[in-house]
């Protein structure tokens, strides 16, 4: 027998193939004739192999089980997976008005996932991340797919995972269809096997789901603009992240902006492996109203790990009363915190001599309603951060209630600076005379203690 037995020819048309002889091959296998399965065909696209022409012609099950028992040569290409390819109209949403790109320049809103240098493009690159994980899933119930993908998951210790040989550019694109299913367990065994890594526009509003805007209540008086955000597709950006994705470039924006790490780093989606960054906002700026949302506890957490400094994060308020009118101030959380007394926001400040903006000094002079319990609760909680040798929220502490000291015992502001400000920081904001000023000869002597002990 010879290998032109096992196929079927034109019978017009000289080594046109129009089918494979299936049950031939089947008992080749059967008889062990793996040298004579592993020949090449004459066909109308040149010599060919039976594996590619069994794939061609869709007997995908025939061509697996040459592979399986050893017949040499079986090697599949990108253009055997016949992948679904997505539509590369945008679906525009509000969002898309901010994208700049043109052509293959992105903006700041996009990014191309992975270094371009190291990487392949793909056909539908230009995509929505939404529609062309649709197009992976559908390619991923095709038979070939499913059952390579399978044998990636399943793994068995074996080197390659699957029966055949696999070039490098069908392993690219099955990392790219891993990682639009969200299976970060193929996607990590298919990037062990290849350097290169599938390209494709990634932007922040495909990644980011951003809720509607709105003023929300923090006081009868005070509200502020909330906004917020979370992962549209969490199991996708896992599975990128775990095979290299870099992300290099890319921005969450939505009249705010945030660098893609530190936007993560918020979603806690880099668990194991916190990010630690040297970022912080500038200028004015609403970043700050993440942590008044429900979510913003958890947000806190992952900030702290981080080390992000949530003392430049901002908050836009609006405040209103009958008798001084409405204002919209721009607050920072030790704005708020000396403003609605409220200590759990002081002790989002974390720099080592956090001061009231001058927004926040001008929204206290005009619209704080003190009372000696509410700013008792914020210099205690103070006086305790700093005996437990923590960031210290005392100058600030100090700044506001300096203004209402009928209305607040100062004694414990100034316990505060005493005990938890650096002579250097006292000295360059002139407070060793305020603090003697205040009739305490103790704390005088232990100003002076401290003052000399520096020296």
């Amino acid at each position: 027998m010879e290998v032109r037995d096992l196929v079927c020819y034109d019978s017009d048309v000289k080594d046109t193939v129009v089918g494979v002889k299936e049950f031939q091959v089947a008992a080749a296998l059967l008889d062990g004739q793996q040298e004579l399965l592993g020949q090449q065909v004459h066909s109308q696209w040149g010599p060919v192999h039976l594996f590619e022409l069994c794939l061609t012609f869709g007997l995908f099950d025939t061509a697996w089980a040459m592979a399986e028992k050893g017949v040499r040569g079986c090697r599949l290409e990108a253009y055997h997976l016949k992948r679904n390819v997505a539509s590369t109209v945008e679906r525009w949403t509000s969002w898309s008005l901010d994208c700049q790109c043109k052509a293959w320049q992105v903006c700041d809103l996009c990014c191309f996932g992975f270094p371009v240098n190291e990487g392949v493009w793909m056909k539908d690159w230009d995509a929505s991340l939404m529609d062309a994980a649709d197009a992976a899933r559908e390619s991923a119930k095709k038979p070939l797919l499913r059952a390579t993908l399978d044998a990636f998951r399943s793994g068995d210790g074996a080197p390659s995972f699957a029966p055949f040989a696999i070039s490098e550019d069908a392993l690219v694109h099955l990392l790219d269809i891993a990682i639009l299913t969200g299976d970060q367990t193929v996607a990590m065994r298919c990037a062990e096997q290849s350097k290169l890594r599938p390209l494709r526009r990634w932007r922040s509003h495909d990644v980011f789901e951003f809720s509607t805007r709105r003023w929300l209540p923090l006081t009868d008086e005070v509200s502020f603009y909330g906004w917020s955000y979370e992962l549209r597709a969490p199991h996708i950006l896992t599975a990128a992240l775990a095979v290299g994705g870099t992300f290099d470039g890319l921005w969450l924006s939505v009249g705010e902006a945030m660098p893609f790490r530190e936007a993560l780093t918020l979603c806690g989606a880099l668990p194991g492996r916190p990010h630690r960054t040297s970022w912080a906002p500038e200028g004015r700026n609403n970043l700050g109203s993440l942590f008044l949302t429900p979510l913003g506890a958890k947000r806190i957490e992952h900030a702290q790990a981080a080390n992000i400094p949530l003392d430049h994060f901002g908050v836009r308020c609006l405040i209103e009363d009958p008798l001084c009118g409405r204002s919209s101030p721009c607050l920072s959380f030790i704005d708020l915190a000396i403003l609605l007394g409220r200590p759990d926001l002081a002790e989002l400040a974390t720099s080592q001599a956090p001061m009231l903006s001058q927004e926040g000094c001008r929204a206290i002079e005009r619209w704080a309603r003190p009372s000696p319990e509410r700013w008792a609760l914020v210099a205690i909680r103070a006086l305790t951060l700093s005996w437990r040798r923590e960031v210290t929220k005392a100058v600030a502490v100090y700044q506001a209630m300096k203004q209402y000291g009928g209305f607040c015992p100062v004694f414990l502001v100034d316990e505060v600076v005493v005990f938890s400000m650096s002579t250097d920081i006292m000295d360059q904001l002139n407070l060793w005379e305020a603090v003697k000023m205040t009739g305490w000869a103790h704390l005088g002597r232990r100003a002076n203690l401290l003052s000399h002990s520096a020296k």
